[in-house]
């Protein structure tokens, strides 16, 4: 976030909004009319500060008019009495956020690093994340570009064996995995590493009938057609453990005489069904002769969560052509979320919180996110709390102990968590609502209205 617009027709206050903000490092443009306000409406900027009441107007109509456009988010600045009207157009999706003049330099500082951390390009904030495992020097800037991201050891590995298997011409493959897990885009990545330009012949779960192709295939060769050599054939099976016990027999007959190459894509039911007979051992063991396991989603590292977050939101910004951010919070319940159905669960609950922003909102909060993920996390919150009274109780001297000391702790907490709350929603008490589920007027709480007053000192 490098070029910022300041919009105050205070000259003064101006003036030291801009010289705070260069001396950071930011390149600022001012306008102090309206003249030269509507002069760079349109124009590029990271971020805009926008005085609600500037040169007798109220700029906010001129936002819902659109007679001001800013690509950029739009902070209000506002006077303490205006406080409920922006939270009003925070909610509508008109501005981004809102900050009192009356917090000064420190604050304007406080408020440009916060939206910078939201809004701040995905791929520079995962950057970290990455270490390049096959081609990329650890801690590049360049972009994730593979159609499989692997950063945990257990998935390194799964895609190290992938390559190594496919260097081989005869070798057969199984892939097993849960729903969701990408097993179809490890299968697809398989075939881009087997060297030849095999012909390959895909058969989705239940089209057995395709099988018989294999058969069939045939190539020229001057005037005359002679059957293709096995390892210019690769058959891909998608649902084998539901291989019919004929068709079974059909493939084990084909793989004994070399008829093809053959990558399979099973469910963790395949160990089930080997169990009960009802599957092949004798196929189970001609077609796994390399068998890749991929773990579920909530056996990897947060960091590939992250990388997959960043992955799934630049597809999007293209599709959209906008840019998204994502709060702190947001991220936090991301990566906290078990994800049953792993990484197409994670790209369709992504997709679906963006479609459900406001028209104007490109910042993903974590209460735009579905109800059974919050939820989930909020539950997962319980056992933690138990763990700490546990062992709060454990360390108590009850021969010391007061009342008043057991108040004062009690106020504490409530303090403590309540103002990381109202803080994360930078004092916006409608926010503050959505973060704790409540329509309560939890102003009128008196360690709430206690925080406030000690943001005002």
């Amino acid at each position: 976030m490098k070029k910022i617009l300041l919009v105050e027709d205070d000259i003064d206050l101006l003036d030291v909004y801009k010289k705070t903000l260069e001396a950071l490092g930011y390149q600022v443009q001012t306008a102090s009319n309206l003249t030269e306000l509507k002069k760079n409406s349109g124009k590029q900027y990271s971020l805009v500060f926008l005085d609600r009441n500037f040169d007798g107007v109220h700029t906010d109509e001129l936002l819902r008019k659109g007679e001001v456009k800013f690509k950029a988010p739009v902070v209000l600045i506002s006077a303490m009495t205006d406080a409920e009207k922006a939270a009003e157009l925070v909610e509508k999706g008109i501005i981004l956020d809102f900050w009192h003049k009356a917090e000064g330099p420190d604050g304007l500082i406080h408020e440009v690093k916060k939206i910078e951390r939201e809004v701040k390009d995905v791929r520079t904030q995962l950057m970290e994340f990455y270490n390049g495992i096959f081609d990329l020097p650890h801690m590049s800037r360049k972009p994730v570009k593979r159609k499989i991201i692997a950063y945990s050891p257990n998935m390194v590995d799964v895609i190290r064996k992938a390559i190594g298997f496919a260097r081989s011409k005869s070798l057969n493959v199984m892939i097993v995995g849960e729903p969701g897990t990408g097993r179809s885009a490890l299968a697809d990545y398989l075939l881009e590493q087997i060297k030849g330009a095999p012909r390959i012949i895909k058969v989705p779960p239940g089209q057995w009938g395709i099988l018989s192709e294999i058969e069939e295939t045939e190539v020229q060769v001057g005037y005359e057609k002679t059957p293709e050599r096995p390892q210019d054939i690769v058959v891909v099976i998608d649902g084998i453990e539901e291989l019919p016990r004929d068709e079974q027999v059909y493939v084990l007959g084909l793989v004994k005489e070399n008829a093809a190459r053959f990558i399979s894509i099973a469910s963790m039911n395949i160990f089930q069904k080997l169990g009960s007979g009802s599957f092949s051992q004798e196929l189970y063991q001609y077609l796994s002769g390399g068998i890749l396991m991929i773990p579920p989603l909530r056996n990897r590292l947060k960091e590939e969560i992250a990388l997959l977050i960043e992955h799934f939101l630049r597809i999007e910004e293209k599709e959209r052509k906008v840019k998204l951010g994502i709060s702190e919070e947001t991220y936090r319940v991301l990566i906290t979320y078990p994800w049953p159905g792993n990484v197409v669960e994670l790209r369709l609950k992504l997709k679906s919180t963006i479609e459900t922003l406001l028209p104007g909102k490109t910042i993903i909060q974590s209460f735009n996110l579905p109800q059974e993920v919050i939820q989930f996390v909020q539950k997962g919150n319980e056992p933690l709390f138990d763990k700490f009274l546990q062992g709060l109780i454990s360390s108590i001297d009850f021969a010391s102990i007061s009342y008043d000391q057991i108040e004062e702790w009690a106020f504490k907490l409530k303090y403590t968590i309540l103002k990381l709350i109202i803080e994360q929603a930078n004092y916006n008490l409608d926010l503050v609502k959505k973060f704790l589920k409540t329509n309560k007027d939890i102003e009128k709480d008196e360690v709430v209205k206690r925080i406030f007053v000690e943001r005002r000192r």
